[in-house]
């Protein structure tokens, strides 16, 4: 699950205004393994005009974990990207022990 922050005026967020949105999932390699786009709109006021809008979106990513290494997940909104890393084990760390039970 990640959360992402969008901040704009309030004329970008009307239910008729749309923007491009894509998620890229990274292997460590960075070959892309998976990829989702689309628009969206949101109809979001502000409690003072004069001050920028915000929304957050909750957002589930989802890929297959072929070997470990560092994943990047990438958003991207409006032509604004963000990459994230993911670091991928397999296993418990070395020196850890499960809880019984």
């Amino acid at each position: 699950m990640i959360a992402v922050r969008l901040v704009g005026l309030a004329e970008e967020f009307t239910p008729d205004q749309k923007h491009a949105t894509a998620t890229r999932i990274k292997d460590p390699h960075g070959e892309t393994v998976n990829e989702m786009g689309g628009n969206f709109a949101i109809g979001a006021e502000s409690a003072r005009p004069d001050y920028l809008t915000g929304v957050t979106l909750p957002m589930v990513v989802r890929f297959d974990v072929a070997e470990e290494g560092t994943y990047a997940v990438e958003c991207e909104f409006g032509g604004a990207e963000k990459s994230l890393p993911i670091h991928v084990v397999h296993g418990l760390p070395p020196g850890f022990e499960p809880p019984d039970g």
